[in-house]
């Protein structure tokens, strides 16, 4: 093969890469000179190494093709890594300026919140103080029941020993009260009339009317003359009298009436039998 002239390469040089759109204009003739330079420099090179080991290294015009489109694939390829890599800093900066953008809205947002959080954590406090007052209330109050819950159920016992006993004292009255509405039934006005022309009855007799003047006495207002004149008013006609005595209602006497007739009935000499000897 016959060599290629350095303005050869240079010429062929410049046919290959002026279509190339990655290399500016003004590149060309330099690339196209340091092409030249190159394939001359490897012929060059190639006369030394056979000068020194015997061996042959050929270079032929389709060498210097080989290089120019070497050159061309070359300068293509890291033209496309340099775009790519420009494209990945320039969306990298985008997502930078959007996460900058995202962090200051998000401190922005932070900041209410807190102020929220802060609201909250009041409102909170002050909703556990408002708990414990009223668990304090609520603990004092079920205390205070507990104890009112104990009086009621000591009174409910007091109270059931009372009716217990009361229900004792009425079965041993009954007996005596029986007697005493048999005896009510035997009296007529003739004995009425007969006590009241007395004029100093017996002490028997004075306790008996005295009683039931207490127990007669309007509203349970118990009288505190309870003499042998009063007790002749109180029995006035004796057919009224009678008749009050025979109708009066023995289940609903006035706890002071009885609690003033209690006096007469703890006299052990207060009793059916003594009065019927006097």
């Amino acid at each position: 093969f016959h060599e290629w002239p350095e303005t050869a390469l240079v010429s062929v040089a410049k046919r290959f890469i002026q279509d190339v759109e990655s290399l500016p204009i003004e590149y060309h003739d330099s690339v196209a000179q340091f092409m030249a330079y190159v394939h001359s420099s490897v012929n060059e090179m190639s006369v030394q190494y056979l000068s020194n080991e015997r061996r042959y290294n050929y270079t032929t015009p389709k060498s210097f093709l080989e290089q120019i489109g070497l050159y061309r694939n070359l300068l293509q390829t890291k033209r496309r890594e340099h775009e790519e890599g420009i494209a990945r800093l320039e969306n990298g900066l985008v997502k930078l300026e959007s996460v900058a953008k995202q962090t200051d809205e998000l401190k922005e947002k932070l900041k209410v919140e807190e102020i929220e959080v802060t609201k909250k954590n009041q409102e909170a406090d002050r909703l556990i103080k408002v708990v414990e007052t009223e668990t304090k209330k609520v603990t004092e109050q079920r205390e205070a029941a507990a104890i009112e819950e104990k009086e009621v159920a000591e009174k409910k016992e007091r109270v059931a020993e009372r009716q217990a006993e009361s229900d004792r004292d009425l079965q041993k009255a009954l007996p005596a009260l029986k007697a005493a509405e048999e005896a009510l039934n035997t009296l007529n006005r003739n004995n009425l009339t007969e006590l009241k022309s007395f004029a100093t009855p017996p002490a028997a007799i004075l306790k008996v009317t005295a009683s039931i003047q207490i127990l007669m006495a309007q509203q349970g207002r118990v009288p505190r003359d309870r003499t042998w004149n009063a007790a002749k008013k109180t029995m006035g006609d004796v057919g009224q009298f009678l008749n009050s005595l025979l109708t009066y209602d023995k289940n609903h006497i006035p706890e002071s009436s009885l609690k003033a007739v209690d006096e007469y009935l703890r006299d052990p000499d207060f009793n059916p039998d003594a009065i019927r000897r006097v």
